[in-house]
């Protein structure tokens, strides 16, 4: 009789065993299809001059980066795994080819928003920990921004018609009328103003519309926008004009225009730097002669303008010292 209950008790745990481990193994892959429900999609994020998209998908993650001018920049496809440990979600970025790990790092989905909290975290390195935060591309305010790169004046409307504040920022976003201007949108803008959008608004780095619309190049929005009232002395947060914007980004198109409207064209920025040596730096880390090309043009057109070369930052650099410390040419002619 005793025996024979052992044998029971035994069979009977052995049969609870097998039942515990396979609901065990029911609610991991439940609790993996949840995680991988909740991940899936199209996410972005503004990071610095960079818009950065994650595109989670079929057991992959595409990440890619293109600037606030809509230039691509890079792209990445990884394999992911996902786990959780200790109650903590963690996603693991796999080499293609040879399914090691490359990245590693936390997110929690959290009212509709990706919070990733970088490698930095783990005791393995010595990285800054850093949080960032995604919001779906169907996300109103990032949906707004996009329409107003694009020129998509219905879609602005639209979603002006739905609420949406004309002047309405992402972390680390410029605004809307900014996007607009740097695309030489001028409907956009016009549209964005006629709903009470701010045309001195500062975002990203203490820039205001015009302030990011230079980078973009176009003449005709910078004009607009100085019609409706855009301050010509605006500055960025290094204390950065006009002029340093279109010297950093490349427009020598448009340093003779804001001359004439009265830049001055050696007024530095909270590092002493003038926009001659802003472009001078522009030029020396160029790897590309085309992409060093409109550096050089700024320089030659700053000092046909009247820049000195000779001006000094806080560092004690000039861009004729600069031009001296280089191997390049081009410069030295400039700038000898």
């Amino acid at each position: 009789m005793r025996l024979s209950h052992m044998t029971f008790n035994l069979s009977t745990l052995t049969l609870l065993t097998c039942l515990c481990t396979g609901a065990t193994g029911i609610a991991e892959d439940a609790e993996s299809e949840a995680m991988w429900k909740s991940l899936s999609g199209h996410w972005v994020r503004y990071s610095g001059d960079r818009i950065m998209h994650k595109e989670i998908e079929n057991g992959q993650e595409i990440f890619s980066a293109t600037s606030q001018y809509s230039e691509p920049q890079f792209k990445t496809v990884n394999p992911l795994v996902l786990t959780q440990e200790a109650g903590i979600q963690f996603y693991t970025k796999l080499d293609p080819q040879t399914q090691k790990p490359v990245y590693k790092g936390a997110f929690k989905i959290y009212d509709d928003r990706f919070y990733e909290l970088g490698n930095g975290m783990l005791a393995s390195n010595d990285k800054e920990p850093k949080l960032y935060e995604y919001v779906r591309i169907d996300s109103p305010i990032f949906q707004l921004h996009q329409a107003a790169r694009d020129g998509d004046t219905k879609t602005i409307q639209e979603l002006l018609d739905a609420g949406i504040e004309a002047d309405a920022t992402l972390w680390s976003s410029y605004t809307a009328m900014a996007y607009a201007g740097a695309g030489g949108h001028l409907d956009a803008i016009d549209l964005l103003i006629k709903h009470g959008a701010d045309i001195n608004k500062k975002a990203r780095f203490g820039k205001t519309p015009l302030n990011h619309a230079v980078g973009g190049g176009s003449r005709a929005a910078c004009e607009l926008l100085i019609k409706h009232g855009a301050a010509l002395d605006a500055r960025n947060w290094n204390g950065g004009t006009l002029l340093h914007e279109a010297a950093f980004w490349g427009q020598p198109e448009l340093i003779p225009f804001f001359v004439d409207k009265g830049v001055e064209v050696d007024n530095p920025g909270k590092g002493g730097s003038t926009p001659l040596v802003y472009a001078t730096n522009r030029a020396r880390w160029m790897k590309e002669d085309e992409k060093r090309a409109p550096f050089l043009k700024c320089i030659r057109v700053l000092l046909d303008h009247g820049a000195n070369p000779d001006a000094k930052n806080k560092k004690g650099e000039s861009a004729r010292s600069i031009a001296t410390g280089t191997d390049l040419e081009a410069l030295h002619e400039l700038l000898k």
